[in-house]
């Protein structure tokens, strides 16, 4: 496959532990995921994070290794890698019963990081330590960006982002969390919501697409699939509806495997 495009990812990861029945383990996390699949969709693809200097961290490694994302500014540190426990329950909606943060809340990329990155055409960012910190040093360097807040507050200041993506959170309609966004600067910003669809907004345009109707297995990394598809799409330059069209589809593909990321299982024992 010719690559003609270049991403990085930076912010978490974790080893996904699906307690009984399913008592299964995999990669994930936000950034994480969102580097393996833009890899997957012929993206030359770069992860910076941190895992522990432990079994889990090396696990997370070797994916990272396989599916031919650059690892060269992963930081080991000593202590242990993050471990989110997860319910999966009747109708594959997942919820996380713990989360442990480990290493990655200890994480910040240097300087030479943030210079590495802008050389790729886009960066994706998630779990950042200090948010307006993070998105300054990419906005100062002219790096295209776009990053998950999930159901945290974005900061008042978003000129520095291309797209900015939300979970759907009780109390605000998600055009409302979509429109804010955008009159914060944001160029575009998408919410997704989960079985009701996704909302984004670009500048006057208001698109809303309903989900597919399918019966989930897992929705666990559903939404890091519509991140990672939403992206490549706009950079091929498809209009907004179309984005959100493609990442809806290959989000729900994501939703009928167990884990958020298909052939990315670990082995072995953890602790959650």
């Amino acid at each position: 496959m010719t690559v003609s495009r270049h991403a990085t990812a930076i912010g978490d990861n974790c080893v996904d532990v699906f307690i009984e029945p399913v008592r299964r383990r995999f990669a994930g996390g936000n950034a994480y995921n969102v580097a393996v699949q833009l890899a997957r969709r012929g993206f030359a693809t770069e992860y910076m994070g941190a895992v522990g200097n432990d079994a889990n961290g090396s696990a997370l490694r070797r994916v990272l290794e396989r599916e031919h994302v650059a690892i060269e500014r992963l930081q080991l540190l000593p202590g242990h890698t993050s471990v989110t426990k997860i319910e999966l329950q009747e109708g594959g909606e997942r919820v996380f019963l713990h989360e442990d943060f480990g290493v990655v809340a200890d994480y910040e990329p240097s300087e030479d990081d943030f210079d590495r990155a802008v050389e790729s055409d886009l960066v994706h960012g998630a779990g950042a330590r200090d948010v307006e910190a993070f998105l300054a040093a990419l906005y100062e360097r002219g790096a295209r960006v776009s990053y998950d807040f999930s159901t945290k507050d974005a900061p008042p200041d978003l000129r520095t982002l291309d797209v900015a993506f939300f979970s759907a959170r009780p109390g605000i309609a998600p055009v409302e969390l979509a429109r804010h966004a955008v009159a914060s600067g944001a160029t575009v910003a998408v919410v997704t919501c989960g079985s009701q669809g996704s909302v984004a907004i670009e500048g006057e345009t208001v698109e809303d697409v309903t989900a597919l109707p399918f019966y989930p297995v897992d929705t666990t990394g559903a939404g890091d699939a519509y991140i990672a598809s939403f992206l490549t799409e706009r950079l091929e330059g498809s209009l907004l509806r179309e984005c959100m069209l493609v990442a809806t589809e290959f989000a729900a593909k994501t939703c009928l495997h167990v884990g958020g990321l298909l052939g990315a299982e670990l082995y072995g024992e953890t602790r959650a």
